[in-house]
């Protein structure tokens, strides 16, 4: 996903953006794009909550869109569930890799 500036951007468009968040109470709002070709979205998501984040995708080159809910479980854990064209829920694990740390 491609974002373009948001809430910890020093930019004017971010700033805006971060205000915007801020008056309808949802945290870190971003604004972006994910796809590519005929699949291309625009998407706009923020946390409602502390482990609860929303994103609605709306498609550039035809008219399906898409919702995401993410719930974070534990530490790294999240449920997700999707709708759009499908719907699924997943079950999603973080992973971090620093091959500097032994």
């Amino acid at each position: 996903m491609t974002t373009l500036p948001s809430s910890n951007s020093k930019t004017a468009f971010g700033r805006m953006v971060s205000y915007l968040g801020d008056s309808v109470d949802i945290s870190d709002l971003s604004l972006g794009t994910s796809g590519s070709g005929d699949d291309t979205q625009i998407t706009v998501g923020g946390n409602i909550a502390p482990e609860l984040r929303i994103e609605y995708g709306a498609g550039v080159f035809n008219a399906i869109s898409e919702m995401k809910v993410r719930y974070e479980l534990i530490p790294r854990l999240y449920l997700q569930a999707v709708s759009g064209v499908n719907q699924a829920i997943d079950l999603l694990y973080q992973f971090d890799f620093d091959p500097n740390k032994p």
